[in-house]
């Protein structure tokens, strides 16, 4: 019997690898899907209120913290995207294609860690 840890897994590799694997060089791909899985349970949707920071809150597939995106604390690599609210981000953060783009900016510019340092030890993140 399959364990619902691995159908989990199963289930977010093949819906989301597509999108990933066009946004992310082919070695980062599994990490990020590893981060996926973690982060949201690859739910597009998911909303997390009560973020650590007590900020705008994580969204999406990445669990993007929507000030980064939207607001006056804006990582490195997002800088170019249209400054929106917190209100907008929230809601576009939930789009798949824009989550992973703005993941993707943030690895570019940053890496892995700060950002996603709570996956640090089950996906293999690195600098």
């Amino acid at each position: 019997m399959i364990s619902a840890a691995v159908t989990i897994a199963l289930l977010v590799s093949l819906q989301w690898a597509p999108l990933v694997e066009s946004l992310f060089p082919p070695e980062e791909v599994d990490r990020a899907l590893c981060v996926i899985r973690y982060e949201s349970g690859g739910q597009p949707d998911k909303v997390n209120t009560a973020d650590s920071e007590g900020r705008g809150g994580s969204v999406g597939l990445f669990q993007i913290a929507a000030d980064n995106w939207g607001g006056a604390h804006r990582v490195a690599g997002l800088e170019r995207w249209p400054e929106v609210s917190i209100v907008q981000a929230r809601r576009l953060l939930k789009v798949p294609t824009i989550n992973v783009m703005a993941a993707a900016a943030m690895w570019r510019a940053e890496g892995w860690l700060p950002a996603w340092a709570a996956q640090r030890h089950r996906c293999g993140l690195t600098e």
